[in-house]
């Protein structure tokens, strides 16, 4: 039932997978007791995926601060398994907008891999990752970018230049460059990671893809609205087509494809794109905006997600 639950999980089949998870839970307890580091790795994987359910934030966020509490006293707090459920409690912290709690618990996590890992290793940067997300949430752009290219310089000397991880920060920092209103940077950056990704690994590839819908935003915001048309339309189709029509990341794309069209004035393709509330609770999402797009609470809710849950 484990693995099963992480396949599960892997399909993006959540409340299948949490069901599971919940029986192995259960289990563990029969076997193992209350207090054992299989129940806290079980308790952290569900946690993840009660967040990944719509409507089960306040579950999940017990269930991470039971297995955080567990884990501190079972294994000490800077073990790695126990990282990792801080870890999860800073992005349930940062999609709620919590970004001071947030950003306090993942510079604990950052600075214990520091320590017990060192400066080069994977865990590390994924968390200074997290942190330098953190920092362009709250408007720190310059702390940001800096911290982007030292996680690019350690990537490429470590893992290499066209490594999936490197091509992802500089996709990254090219948001960076593009919310703090750098937009030659934001473009410059954006073309050179999309086409490394297009190389690497298909042009269909979901970090490809999302890379050019970055790209897109930065032609809108520049008001270049036809690139923009252009860049999201093709991103939209390919999701329509490998994910469906309901799927968060289809989603997003359509309502990125809303605001490009009313800005252009085109009222009748807004119409005909707008986003019901049926279909958006599909895609498990609460939010629809006066407009029939998805909020940008929402999205950026789904972008955070996206990165981190692909990777554990």
């Amino acid at each position: 039932m484990f693995w099963l639950a992480r396949i599960l999980a892997t399909q993006e089949r959540w409340e299948e997978a949490a069901e599971l998870e919940t029986q192995v839970m259960e289990t563990e307890k029969e076997w193992f007791g209350f207090d054992n580091s299989n129940l806290v790795r079980s308790l952290t994987h569900l946690a993840k995926l009660k967040f990944m359910i719509q409507g089960k934030w306040s579950e999940a966020e017990k269930l991470a601060l039971e297995a955080i509490d567990m884990g501190s006293r079972v294994m000490g707090p800077e073990d790695p398994d126990n990282l990792v459920g801080i870890g999860l409690l800073a992005l349930m912290y940062r999609c709620q907008g919590r970004l001071d709690e947030a950003e306090e618990l993942e510079t604990r996590v950052m600075d214990a891999y520091l320590s017990t890992l060192g400066a080069e290793h994977p865990d590390t940067l994924m968390s200074q990752r997290n942190i330098a997300a953190i920092f362009r949430e709250r408007g720190r752009y310059e702390e940001s970018e800096q911290l982007y290219m030292q996680i690019i310089e350690t990537s490429k000397r470590v893992i290499g230049r066209e490594d999936p991880r490197t091509l992802q920060d500089m996709r990254d920092l090219a948001l960076t460059y593009n919310a703090s209103g750098k937009w030659e940077q934001a473009e410059q950056l954006g073309l050179q990671a999309l086409q490394a990704l297009r190389r690497v690994l298909g042009p269909e590839h979901r970090d490809a893809l999302t890379c050019q819908s970055n790209l897109a935003v930065t032609y809108f915001r520049q008001g270049r609205l036809e690139e923009a048309e252009e860049k999201n339309f093709q991103v939209w189709e390919i999701s329509k087509k490998l994910l469906g029509p309901y799927h968060p990341d289809t989603l997003i794309s359509q309502s990125n494809m809303i605001s490009i069209y009313k800005k252009q004035g085109r009222m009748e393709d807004v119409k005909k794109l707008q986003i019901t509330k049926t279909e958006a609770k599909k895609a498990g999402i609460n939010d629809v905006t006066p407009n029939n797009g998805i909020s940008k609470r929402w999205k950026a809710r789904l972008q955070s997600w996206r990165l981190k849950f692909r990777e554990n």
